[in-house]
């Protein structure tokens, strides 16, 4: 999908948001995700609603921690305010720095 025209009808937009973590992204932060990172969010997608785990082994600076800690966070929490989520690190300083990305975003962008 990276590169891809969207046609939505007006009004719809955030509703396809709701369901499409990569339009989610170009709308609320502007951001057009790479191809690699699209097979992430499709792998995203497919285990949403799953009870299996999955691993994405990736070199570092590939993405993985805005993809799956960050934008799918913020994304999953704008699906559900009630939702629940546990960030876990390997250490106490990335897990707190993830959260205060993401409780960043939800203070200071006016999209969302």
């Amino acid at each position: 999908m990276p590169n891809e025209e969207i046609k939505i009808r007006r009004g719809e937009e955030k509703y396809y948001a709701l369901v499409n973590i990569e339009f989610f992204a170009k709308r609320y932060f502007g951001l057009t995700i790479p191809e690699h990172q699209s097979t992430w969010c499709k792998i995203i997608d497919g285990f949403q609603n799953s009870k299996k785990h999955v691993l994405v082994y990736a070199p570092a600076n590939q993405g993985k921690t805005s993809i799956f800690s960050i934008l799918n966070v913020i994304w999953m929490i704008c699906q559900n305010r009630r939702l629940r989520i546990i960030i876990c690190s390997n250490t106490d300083d990335l897990a707190s720095d993830i959260l205060s990305v993401i409780a960043h975003h939800f203070k200071n962008n006016q999209k969302l």
